[in-house]
């Protein structure tokens, strides 16, 4: 049975469809994304370019197929910095 509910949404000609949730992306990108790896880079997908192929959709998380291999293929120059606590 197929549940794909996704519409198509381009961006500069990509069509990004089809959408999977955080833990469907992870279990497709297994062993190279753990879940928890793959919510890290969502967590910093502001500086490290992935907030394009990303929609929060009822505060549920969805990302785009392609877009996350075009993300991976462009690469990124974004190295997270450790907060040191203050003292």
């Amino acid at each position: 049975m197929d549940n794909d509910t996704t519409t198509p949404v381009e961006l500069a000609g990509l069509d990004l469809a089809p959408w999977y949730s955080v833990k469907e992306t992870a279990a497709r990108r297994k062993p190279t994304f753990t879940e928890h790896a793959l919510r890290f880079q969502l967590s910093q997908r502001d500086k490290n370019g992935l907030s394009k192929y990303v929609r929060n959709i009822g505060g549920k998380l969805l990302i785009s197929a392609p877009g996350f291999d075009l993300w991976i293929s462009e690469g990124s120059d974004y190295v997270p910095q450790r907060e040191r606590a203050t003292a």
